[in-house]
């Protein structure tokens, strides 16, 4: 038996141990109340141990090698994939507490969840295509994590912020539009000129070094239309320096989707962040048509 596992099992052990003593010898609960709080207390404790488990097995793996760039990758498709599990477990959560006139607890509800839902399967499901995306295992992946990175901050914080959505969801809290408070409207501001300044860069380099070769303008930019996959790679590699550089490459969001998000929600509520958003993409289109 895992090291995770009996770890797991005595965490239920100590946890229903100490809430039942707590439920029997408190005097807000009636006789009728403690077994049915004594139940939901136990279903809290084995859903969260049943999600340690999940997230750190440490079964025998593979021979393969996953690198840190692969499993932050992997934690992010999967974070991904688990978007629409989190917005289930969100609405039935909500459901059942309205129902109830909110008086069933969130143990109670993740009993619900994880035994008379299809949830548990939904997760294997996204798990097992991710997985598959990357060639991997599921063994190979969690050893990784536990064992290989188990101190990395990165790969830790990625994992702490899916840890807390899946657990807000249970509270029929719906996954939201990250973006960390530090990441302000300047700062957004400034990444995306950066991140132009560099694809223009880099394309520019590019058509000039095709140019001093003796291509034609027809030339460059057939050279260009069939290259542009590698070109792009370059600009994604240098704007990962960029994300760095603004810290926002160390979240469970990838960096691309915390801009996005960022956009987003200045454009909604600052006219002159829009107009100078606006104003970037004219200039970059245009510094484009000057060059292909």
């Amino acid at each position: 038996m895992s090291y995770i596992f009996l770890k797991a099992v005595l965490v239920i052990k100590i946890n229903i141990i100490l809430l039942i003593n707590n439920y029997i010898y408190s005097g807000y609960l009636s006789d009728m109340d403690k077994p049915f709080y004594i139940g939901s207390a136990i279903a809290a404790t084995v859903g969260t141990a049943w999600i340690l488990y999940r997230f750190s097995d440490d079964r025998t793996p593979n021979n393969n090698f996953l690198s840190q760039k692969d499993v932050i990758s992997i934690l992010r498709d999967l974070h991904e994939e688990l978007n629409q599990v989190y917005i289930a477990i969100a609405a039935y959560s909500k459901n059942i507490q309205e129902k109830s006139n909110y008086l069933v607890n969130e143990g109670k509800i993740k009993e619900i969840v994880f035994q008379h839902t299809c949830i548990p399967k939904q997760i294997e499901k996204a798990e097992s295509k991710v997985y598959k995306k990357y060639s991997t295992t599921e063994a190979l992946f969690k050893n990784a994590c536990k064992n290989i990175y188990n101190n990395n901050e990165e790969i830790a914080n990625i994992m702490k912020g899916m840890q807390e959505i899946f657990e807000n969801s249970f509270k029929g809290i719906m996954p939201g539009k990250f973006v960390p408070d530090f990441f302000n409207a300047e700062a957004t501001l400034n990444l995306l000129e950066e991140s132009y300044e560099v694809s223009i860069r880099e394309i520019c380099n590019q058509i000039e070094s095709w140019r001093e070769s003796g291509m034609q303008i027809e030339v460059i930019k057939n050279m260009y239309k069939n290259n542009k996959s590698e070109i792009n790679r370059r600009i994604d590699e240098a704007k990962e320096t960029i994300y760095r550089k603004f810290n926002i490459a160390k979240f469970h969001e990838p960096p691309e989707k915390i801009v996005q998000n960022a956009i987003k929600k200045y454009c909604f509520n600052d006219l002159r962040f829009k107009q100078r958003i606006e104003e970037m993409e004219r200039n970059f289109k245009s510094e484009m048509a000057t060059l292909i």
